[in-house]
């Protein structure tokens, strides 16, 4: 392709100039200027063969990878066009895209396409290619076509032309300058990639992809950012917002610039910014698709107005009124009409829609955007929002036309309108007319745009309306129709008809801070956890002495259903714990503190402690923080008791103790305490101490042993320590609710629960459900230790807010928790691991405080679960997060009865290195201690724990977090490397992704779960090619040399590795051989 104006020429002369200088890296692997030109130009020669004629349409599906760069080049190079397509696209759009390309050709990463259309387009894979000769072009020819949202009910393809493209990147260079290390965030199918793309290019700089999994991965962002000096990036407000609250910049090195675009933001993201980056330059560009990529920007320094600033070289920019005459500068608002050489092409085989978006006007071409704007007084352009129907959500501009086309396709469904909500966390809302009520319903409506939809395109509510309001002049009332939502939701309001449907609506409303719920709202539709739950059976025994369970609120699923349940279970008593006002003398443990104490002197308790570190900023009064921790200590007896041996058993008993506040002198006082364990018998298990690191810096420092606490009480702790506090600096004693009993007077009761019908029916339960129970997990790389070290480690990862969005969508939909969901999608991917197991037990913990004595108490509560589900990989995928949640409930129905007195009953053979029916646990907390306190003038912050053992062979730990999910993989060092680890939440991210884009009907044995890149280390891993005339034992010999550490063999709680099994082998064969055998 003659390169002379297009982008090309860039590449060639860095490809002469600095061919061995880095151009792209991805993960460890790193690709030349040289290597990039010569690759592309290879994959150009592919094209040609092929026969494809100049202006011919390729379509790119592939994962994100350098690959899709090369393929660019490659593209350009044989005088085609570039047309992305993301991989996580439903299949009718992606197929929509096909057909709308008539002619084209496919280049793709893997052989297997599912039920993509492709029809009788050739298709490439980009792994095979020959040479390379150079076919000419001009810079008129089109570059591109980006798809977005389009009113018509159809996706739009923009196209832009090289000069477009080459204008748009050169004007960046100047503007920005030369730049050496860029971040590519955004997804290859949107315009902003070729901005990255073009300006790295352009500067001899070098492109850092992300991959999909670090994206979304706080740790993750953190590690990349801080192994590679970041000069700048470009992302969407939303996604940088999150990046600054995840403190991902903290130990990297500050990047010079940031390019926020695609959303509006506000002021408070700029204070974040400059908070967290002081030295880093703030840009705010703006500009549609069809303008190529930016229009306008603006420097944004800090306290000044965000603008979308002034136009680029190259653009002009005109603010026009309806009779497309300009607006004055006095703050009037005017239409946005975009001229200039930046301008697309149009639109693919649109003809009538682009002559209506690119008007001529005075002899000059524009494009008209839609979008409002008004100048300020420094001549800068204010963002509006927009004239018509077209939004923004996370990056993704939307045509809420194109929802009601396909809504409108629904069987019964006469009329839709679908709106945007204007509150603070704008959300797209369908209303709908249908002539059949019973035919038609959310579930139906959402799994037919689903389909058609990509998920961001989804509504999060969806609401039957008999009619449409009108305004005097017969148009839409948009305001009347969003204030019904308030009302109306996702059903019609249904009034309780019964008291005890009263008594439970006020539950619901208290519980979910809601004005009005209907009586027929699901509770997992209203976002309900089994957290939430547990408080609704504490709520409804406490205020209504109502006898229910936990699994009774998800059984009965709405207020109506519960309300029956309630009535019809009117004679049952709901359990008292009495209070045993003697405290002297010995008292027996709990079963949950038995247990704990067995392994305290087994294994020792450092695995078994429970740390929580503040940074205090400000002025602390250390006095009254030791004299309310007393206070603490003094309300919760647990807190001040010791464990030893009485009369041949385990007893605990009260002391009377004055405690006192450790102070540090140094950061080796840290590490000692971090390094001591308790001595129970003489102990009580709670240490507290401080560092004054600086005049304004305290670092208090708090350690439990777990036989003592568990994840509930650490919020019990802190927030009264919290209050208790306050009130000593106010000189006030601090009224707690008072608790009606401790937690021995739990021990007691739960010891008298033994032989209870309860007690006896679930160990019934579990006898059934566990028996020929064996733990599955995932492969181990190394063999077990005889005397497990118990040394962990772990690695976090961040399901984002907007993954999470479309979570708990889909959890409303098919009536799961998120909890459900997480759990599902793990044993999915076990059972993937392990080619197909079909009986997957993993181990969860269940705050199980189902008495509302219990609510406030500070104590061991918590017990162990196994969570068996046996399935085929035949089962369609909602049937399987059917029998999960079947699953889920029974273990809540039947959860305190002591784990223990479970695997004594099944007389399960006990392993040191091994649990009985399980070694992946997975723990979901839906709300822990709080992440910030302000005590007078001291503002405290929660660090993230530092885990150096690990109690399981892996841990999910996942917890609600800036409304995603956080999830922290623990792990045993003992028998996994970090680079397993990694690879399992690669796969467990792309695995989620995959869930969330799947038919609910489809077999799980269709579900794809390897990402691209594991598949092909994995293939290149395997592909070992041995002389003809090996054989193989050979081979094997081989094998054994290169992994004579990795497990080769498994069963039970034994192992041998590669190289014992070879070394075991030959000393047999050679015993054979003497025997003349």
């Amino acid at each position: 392709m003659n390169s002379v104006n297009t982008i090309l020429k860039y590449l060639e002369y860095q490809a002469q100039l600095i061919p061995e200088a880095a151009a792209i890296k991805f993960r460890d692997k790193t690709i030349s200027y040289g290597e990039l030109d010569h690759r592309s130009g290879i994959l150009a020669s592919e094209f040609q063969t092929r026969s494809l004629v100049t202006g011919t349409h390729v379509l790119v599906y592939m994962e994100r990878s350098p690959e899709i760069i090369i393929a660019m080049m490659a593209i350009f190079k044989a005088g085609l066009i570039y047309v992305p397509m993301d991989t996580a696209y439903p299949i009718e759009r992606l197929n929509f895209i096909i057909e709308n390309n008539p002619g084209s050709c496919l280049l793709v990463d893997r052989a297997d396409l599912g039920t993509i259309k492709t029809g009788d387009n050739p298709i490439i894979e980009i792994n095979r290619y020959s040479d390379y000769t150079e076919r000419e072009s001009r810079g008129h020819d089109l570059s591109y076509i980006i798809y977005t949202s389009g009113s018509t009910g159809r996706p739009k393809g923009t196209v832009v032309s090289h000069e477009s493209l080459l204008a748009s990147s050169e004007t960046r260079l100047n503007y920005y300058g030369p730049i050496k290390n860029v971040l590519l965030i955004p997804s290859f199918a949107f315009d902003a990639s070729l901005a990255a793309i073009c300006w790295t290019l352009l500067s001899g700089g070098c492109l850092i992809i992300a991959e999909e999994s670090v994206l979304k991965s706080s740790s993750g962002m953190r590690l990349l950012l801080e192994n590679n000096h970041i000069n700048a990036l470009l992302c969407v407000p939303s996604y940088y917002r999150f990046l600054l609250d995840e403190q991902v910049f903290l130990n990297a090195s500050q990047p010079d610039i940031v390019i926020l675009g695609g959303e509006g933001w506000d002021i408070s993201l700029a204070e974040k910014h400059f908070e967290c980056l002081p030295d880093c330059q703030l840009y705010n560009e703006y500009g549609p698709t069809e303008c190529t990529i930016w229009a306008t920007v603006d420097r944004i320094f800090p306290g000044e107005q965000i603008t979308i600033g002034r136009p680029v070289t190259g653009v002009e920019v005109a603010l026009l009124d309806e009779a497309l005459l300009p607006v004055s500068f006095d703050g009037g608002y005017g239409e946005i009409y975009i001229s200039g050489i930046h301008l697309a092409a149009g639109y693919l085989q649109m003809a009538d829609l682009e002559s209506n978006s690119f008007p001529f006007i005075n002899g000059k071409r524009f494009y008209r955007t839609g979008d409002i704007a008004q100048y300020n007084n420094d001549g800068k352009l204010i963002f509006g929002g927009r004239i018509d129907e077209q939004v923004k959500i996370s990056g993704h501009r939307i045509e809420l036309g194109e929802i009601e086309q396909v809504f409108n396709g629904i069987e019964h469904i006469l009329e839709t309108r679908v709106l945007l909500t204007t509150d603070n966390n704008p959300a797209i809302i369908g209303f709908y007319k249908a002539d059949d009520k019973r035919a038609v319903n959310d579930a139906v409506i959402r799994k037919y745009l689903q389909e058609r939809l990509p998920e961001y395109m989804i509504p999060s509510k969806f609401i039957r309306v008999e009619g449409f309001p009108l305004t005097a002049n017969g148009k839409l009332d948009k305001v009347k129709l969003l204030s019904s939502i308030s009302y109306a939701d996702v059903h019609s309001l249904t009034d309780p008809e019964t008291i005890c449907e009263h008594n439970v609506l006020e539950c619901w409303i208290h519980l979910f801070q809601r004005k009005e719920i209907s009586v027929e709202q699901d509770f997992t539709e209203l976002g309900g956890s089994s957290l939430l739950a547990m408080r609704m059976v504490s709520y409804l025994s406490r205020n209504f002495n109502y006898t229910i369970h936990v699994s009774d609120v998800f059984k009965g699923g709405t207020i109506r259903g519960l309300s029956s349940l309630i009535e019809s279970n009117r004679t049952d008593i709901m359990p008292v714990i009495e209070h045993d006002i003697s405290r002297h003398g010995f008292y027996p443990l709990s079963f949950q503190q038995e247990q704990m104490w067995i392994i305290d002197n087994l294994e020792g308790s450092m695995p078994y402690h429970i740390d929580i570190h503040y940074i205090i900023t400000g002025q602390i009064d250390l006095e009254l923080i030791e004299k309310s921790l007393n206070l603490l200590i003094e309300r919760h007896e647990i807190l001040r008791s010791v464990i030893g041996m009485e009369n041949g058993g385990v007893t605990q008993s009260l002391v009377q103790t004055q405690f006192r506040l450790e102070m540090f002198e140094d950061s080796d006082d840290t590490a000692k305490f971090y390094s001591s364990s308790f001595d129970l018998s003489r102990q009580i298990p709670i240490r507290v101490a401080v560092y004054h690191k600086s005049r304004d810096e305290f670092h208090l420092y708090l350690r439990l042993h777990h036989i003592a606490a568990d994840g509930w009480s650490l919020s019990v702790l802190i927030n009264e320590l919290a209050a208790i506090y306050v009130g000593q600096l106010e000189g006030r004693e601090e009224v707690l609710p008072r608790n009606s009993i401790s937690y021995i007077d739990y021990a007691l009761w739960q010891r008298g629960q033994l032989n209870s019908s309860t007690w006896r029916s679930g160990l019934a339960y579990w006898q059934a459900k566990l028996k020929g129970a064996e733990p599955v997990g995932f492969p181990i790389d190394k063999r077990y230790p005889a005397y497990p070290s118990r040394k962990g480690n772990a690695e976090s990862f961040f399901i984002a807010p907007e993954v999470y969005r479309l979570i708990t969508a889909f959890c409303k939909r098919e009536k799961l928790t998120p909890y459900i969901f997480v759990l599902s999608a793990l044993k999915i991917l076990i059972s993937k691991y392990n080619n197909g197991a079909e009986d997957v037990c993993i181990g969860s913990v269940l705050a199980n405080r189902n008495l509302q004595q219990m609510s406030g108490l500070f104590g061991y509560f918590a017990n162990t679960v196994a969570l068996r589900t046996e399935f085929d990989e035949e089962i369609q995928l909602f049937d399987l997060f059917g029998l999960v949640k079947e699953t889920v409930l029974n273990a809540i129905k039947y959860g305190d009865l002591p784990y223990e007195l479970v695997v004594d009953a099944l007389e399960v053979k006990r392993s040191a290195s091994m649990n009985p029916f399980f070694n992946v646990m997975l723990v979901f907390q839906d709300s822990t201690i709080p992440e910030s306190i302000t005590t007078g003038s001291g503002f405290w912050a929660l660090q993230p724990p530092v885990r150096t053992t690990s109690k399981f062979d892996l841990l999910w730990d996942v917890t609600q977090k800036n409304e995603g999910l956080e999830i922290i993989l623990e792990y045993n060092t003992d028998i996994y490397e970090i680079q397993t680890i990694s690879g399992i939440i690669e796969q467990y991210s792309h695995l989620i992704q995959n869930i969330l884009t799947f038919s609910r009907s489809e077999k799980i044995s269709k579900l794809p779960w390897l990402s691209c890149d594991f598949s092909q280390n994995l293939t290149d891993s395997m592909n070992v090619a041995y002389p003809k005339q090996s054989t193989l034992i050979t081979a094997f010999s081989d094998v054994a040399g290169r992994f004579s550490s990795n497990v080769a063999v498994s069963y039970e709680d034994r192992s041998l590795s590669y190289g014992e099994l070879d070394s075991y082998s030959n000393r047999l064969a050679h015993y054979l051989i003497g025997e003349g055998i």
